[in-house]
């Protein structure tokens, strides 16, 4: 007598439950070194490297990488991609049915027919157990490795350097990731800034042929339209490694320095009030500068046009400008009806 077909297994969702189960396993292998990552971003937009010498920003972006790169070695050791037991376990568990209900769906008969009827029976009890299978969503199995909650102080961080950093996120992003070493030596600097001619007043010196000072520098108040001036000087006719910023209340521009006969130079004119940071040598100095704005020049009659003799009219006018008057001229025009 031919077997009677076996009815078909019921549908029970084992793909959805192995992707769940692979995700978890990977958000559980993977917070610990993102979280680091992101602490190390988030100081990164906080400027904590541009507070400290090179070597120091160097020595601290080793170690927090190796801590990331240790997390991610130790996390990858924890993966393991899920069997279809794993999934089938997870269905039991998220069904509440009895452990192994649904994998002994695969099982045969250890002797005997299939068609027997217990046998049968025995399978038809545990079809209507996988027809009310269900899967519940991921669970926080983090939960339990992060007891602290330490990747959501690490996302806030991220946030709030994000915020203070503003439009000098990538900025400050690239310059913490590609730290300064300034090999070579100590870096002479010259900075100074020229007023403009008409002002007659002498150049502001910040740093005359000397060790670039670090930390913030005192106020210094220059006119509108002056030049800022940076020469730095390396070691052995070597141009040395430097960063000239120019920061105002609504930009913020990066100096470009040109190296040639052993030197780095670079200017920019000056206009706005501005924050004058400069890198090198391990340094970092800042100078608040205060810029003054340039006032046109004013005339005024003091008093009404007179007569002087026959043929002379005296204009009583006064003058008067922020740097002095050196000349100044009056044209007159007859009237379109006077012509």
């Amino acid at each position: 007598m031919p077997r009677s077909p076996r009815p078909p297994k019921p549908p029970l969702p084992a793909r959805r439950a192995r992707a769940t189960l692979a995700f978890e396993r990977a958000y559980l292998a993977a917070w610990a070194p993102l979280a680091a990552l992101a602490v190390l971003c988030a100081l990164a937009l906080l400027g904590a490297h541009e507070r400290v010498p090179g070597w120091a920003h160097a020595a601290g972006l080793a170690l927090g990488l190796a801590l990331v790169a240790w997390l991610a070695w130790r996390g990858a050791g924890r993966l393991r991609w899920p069997s279809r037991d794993d999934s089938l376990a997870r269905i039991e568990q998220d069904s509440r049915a009895a452990p192994g209900s649904f994998r002994a769906l695969d099982d045969a008969p250890f002797a005997g027919s299939a068609d027997d009827p217990y046998w049968r029976a025995h399978l038809d009890r545990l079809r209507a157990r996988a027809a009310r299978a269900r899967l519940g969503p991921a669970r926080a199995s983090v939960d339990a490795d992060d007891r602290y909650g330490l990747r959501f102080l690490a996302a806030l961080l991220l946030v709030l350097g994000a915020l203070v950093a503003g439009e000098r996120g990538g900025e400050r992003l690239a310059g913490a990731f590609w730290p300064d070493l300034y090999a070579g030596g100590p870096v002479l600097a010259d900075v100074w800034i020229d007023p403009p001619a008409y002002t007659g007043r002498a150049p502001v010196l910040l740093v005359r042929s000397g060790a670039l000072p670090d930390g913030q520098q005192p106020v210094a108040e220059v006119p509108q339209g002056s030049v800022l001036r940076v020469r730095l000087t390396g070691q052995a006719g070597k141009a040395p490694r430097g960063r000239l910023d120019v920061v105002t209340s609504s930009d913020a521009e990066r100096v470009p320095l040109s190296a040639s006969d052993g030197a780095l130079t670079g200017e920019a004119r000056l206009d706005a009030n501005a924050a004058l940071s400069l890198r090198a040598g391990g340094a970092r100095a800042v100078w608040p500068l205060i810029v003054t704005p340039d006032d046109a020049p004013k005339v005024r009659f003091t008093g009404p046009p007179a007569l002087e003799g026959a043929s002379r009219l005296a204009l009583p006018l006064e003058t008067t400008d922020d740097y002095g008057i050196a000349t100044a001229e009056l044209v007159m025009r007859l009237l379109p009806e006077q012509d």
